[in-house]
């Protein structure tokens, strides 16, 4: 999978690595962009294994956000809240 974030000042794209775990332990999924001071995201761009492209637009900066193949932003929180 590779996943591309872009905005006016930046763009940042990173593919993910292959998830493997072991006996007491597991490698995060999750996937961090640093967008220094930006307070919004243009574009996540996506390009699945099956093929499929995805793109999220007008994103707020200082958050987590799941999104599911063929399903688009499935959850979302505010960064640091638990």
């Amino acid at each position: 999978m590779n996943i591309t974030v872009t905005n006016l000042t930046l763009s940042k794209a990173a593919s993910m690595p292959k998830l493997e775990s072991a006996y007491d332990s597991q490698n995060d999924p999750r996937l961090h962009f640093g967008v220094e001071k930006a307070e919004k995201i243009d574009t996540v761009e996506i390009a699945w294994p099956s093929g499929l492209r995805e793109n999220r637009k007008h994103l707020t900066a200082n958050q987590l956000v799941a999104i599911g193949e063929g399903q688009g932003i499935v959850k979302s929180g505010k960064w640091g809240a638990r």
